[in-house]
């Protein structure tokens, strides 16, 4: 047999895909070294970012300016412009309907003419009390200041005699 022999290739910077490609081929023996790299937490913390902010299109026309505060544009909903047109000719030709119909149905029936007169029997009711008291209690104030004495007692004498009952005969 020949004895193993060990060789070790080096590559230099790697793109990803020559890396995934390697990983493929000899995944039991391909080491990364930036595995092994540590950095003081100091350092990173004292590395300033550079964020360079670009319009994507300088030639849109915005109404905003570039110092104006978030909570004013959220305020106006990032809504440059309103375009409100509401034209019923162009949806009709876009959907070219073949008629049009408005339909209102109405049922007639037994259920509905009960519950209807119920309504109006139960209006006419409240109703008629609430005038029928103030109309007697009007009337008794004019009476009243008339000099007529006026018995509300008296109103409600039922005309039935009932026979036997001396005090009503």
């Amino acid at each position: 047999m020949l004895p193993e022999k060990e060789t070790k290739i080096t590559v230099l910077n790697p793109s990803l895909a020559s890396y995934d490609q390697l990983e493929n081929n000899f995944h039991d023996s391909v080491s990364c070294p930036c595995q092994n790299i540590a950095v003081l937490y100091d350092v990173i913390l004292s590395i300033e970012s550079i964020y360079h902010q670009k319009k994507l299109n300088d030639s849109i026309y915005s109404r905003f300016s570039p110092t104006t505060s978030i909570s004013v544009i959220v305020g106006e909903l990032f809504i440059e412009i309103w375009i409100n047109q509401s034209s019923y000719e162009s949806y009709y030709a876009a959907c070219e309907p073949q008629y049009c119909r408005y339909e209102y149905t109405r049922r007639n029936d037994l259920l509905y003419l009960l519950t209807s007169l119920h309504g109006v029997n139960g209006g006419l009711t409240v109703g008629l009390r609430f005038f029928v008291w103030n109309a007697v209690m009007i009337f008794e104030k004019i009476k009243h200041r008339i000099g007529i004495p006026f018995n509300l007692a008296q109103l409600s004498v039922s005309p039935f005699i009932i026979a036997g009952n001396p005090a009503l005969a």
